[in-house]
């Protein structure tokens, strides 16, 4: 529960949390604890981006095509459809956010990328 971790700081803090999510199968057993900070470290990171994001003006938004990788276990559209003058294109890959680019999943992520660039080498070349 919340309140166990109460008392605990720093380190002691990091560790308890990093055993509850290897026990819930969040996080890699016997992972380095440096790669584990490196991981924490990264969250932290994107969570301060997506507080800080802003949506540019309509004025300023990216339009024509762009491709979207999407990890399987992912329903909905993300908010991308949202972005006016946008002609995306969805992928699905296996995995989730974080597996759909690990070693497993790393070949189909690929597949999906040539397949995307070789329609763009065409638009280019003609």
């Amino acid at each position: 529960a919340r309140r166990d971790l109460e008392g605990l700081e720093g380190e002691a803090l990091f560790r308890e949390t990093i055993r509850r999510l290897e026990g819930a199968g969040l996080a890699p057993p016997h992972a380095p604890i440096g790669h584990l900070r490196g991981v924490v470290e990264v969250f932290r990171a994107n969570a301060r981006a997506r507080e800080a994001y802003a949506r540019p003006p309509a004025e300023l938004a990216w339009r024509g095509r762009a491709a979207l990788l999407r990890s399987a276990d992912h329903a909905g559209d993300l908010g991308w459809p949202d972005v006016p003058g946008l002609e995306l294109e969805v992928h699905e890959v296996p995995g989730d956010h974080v597996s759909m680019l690990g070693a497993a999943n790393a070949p189909a992520v690929a597949r999906v990328l040539g397949v995307v660039l070789d329609r763009l080498e065409r638009t280019v070349d003609n």
